[in-house]
């Protein structure tokens, strides 16, 4: 089974707000159910996003750690999720899903003059 998620930028003053549908990214939350075994979960960067320069960081498109309440701080990695590929749209990870934990990740975004603009939402395996 494979869930396609879909990041849009939202400026917000001088920053920018990311938003799945009309829910900001850092409340949306990746359901990955009991049963369903491991799933690949595709992150992608709206078209808008796109055309205004933003694209993931290929060499460091995600960082992953158990949910403290607070997104990771650096460079970081757990074993439910595998990296599958890193494109300048787009990044797809396996979930696999083999024990119940809420993960909180960030996916490593640029804008167009090379700043990063993180986006941090959030996965729940419930086994």
């Amino acid at each position: 089974m494979s869930k396609k998620i879909t990041f849009k930028p939202h400026q917000n003053g001088g920053s920018v707000d990311w938003k799945v549908g009309n829910q900001a990214a850092g409340k949306h939350k990746t359901k990955v159910r009991k049963d369903s075994g491991a799933e690949a979960l595709n992150f992608s960067l709206s078209n808008d996003a796109i055309a205004a320069g933003y694209k993931f960081d290929t060499s460091d498109p995600i960082w992953v750690c158990e949910d403290n309440g607070r997104c990771p701080s650096s460079p970081s990695a757990h074993g439910q999720i595998k990296l599958l590929d890193a494109t300048d749209s787009s990044v797809s990870v396996a979930d696999l899903n083999t024990e119940q934990v809420t993960l909180r990740y960030q996916l490593n975004v640029t804008n167009g003059k090379g700043a990063r603009v993180p986006i941090d939402p959030i996965i729940q395996n419930v086994l």
